[in-house]
């Protein structure tokens, strides 16, 4: 059985990336091109390739009920994409599976408005930022920890007796 209905996916860069786009002639565009088609390839290693079929099916499929040889509709699809989006994160990407006012995907492709979407990328980028923070300060107090027991005399190493 096969899953049907209408769905759209979303891809925002994060920081340092880049909506410019190189001619034919721009090697780092043919590089970052290159690698993009790349994580979609048909290998079954989600290293080498974290959105082939194969990563999407063992790596997200199987918490979902998805198997080999089942059919995979569009919106089932761009979940799995999605979901495997959030788990790498590849240059800082995150995608969005956008659904109807219900919740559901029956019917078509919802509407898109622009500042929903601006709205929901700017709370995941400041709840984000904010998870990044917390952990460079807990890093930073574990080093002036780690950094004070260093200047601290050690017992029994003094001279004398």
């Amino acid at each position: 059985g096969g899953v049907g209905g209408g769905g759209a996916a979303a891809a925002g860069a994060g920081a340092g990336g880049s909506s410019s786009r190189g001619g034919s002639g721009s090697s780092s565009f043919t590089a970052a091109h290159s690698r993009l088609v790349s994580w979609f390839g048909d290998f079954p290693s989600e290293e080498t390739c974290p959105f082939s079929i194969h990563s999407i099916i063992t790596a997200w499929g199987k918490d979902h009920g998805i198997e080999a040889g089942k059919w995979l509709g569009p919106c089932m699809l761009a979940r799995g994409i999605a979901a495997l989006v959030s788990k790498h994160r590849p240059g800082g990407l995150t995608a969005y599976v956008v659904a109807g006012d219900d919740g559901g995907f029956g019917g078509g492709a919802p509407t898109l408005h622009r500042t929903s979407v601006m709205k929901l990328a700017g709370e995941d980028a400041r709840r984000r930022a904010a998870v990044a923070a917390e952990r460079s300060v807990r890093a930073q107090q574990r080093q002036q920890q780690e950094a004070r027991r260093g200047q601290q005399p050690q017992e029994g190493s003094g001279e004398g007796g």
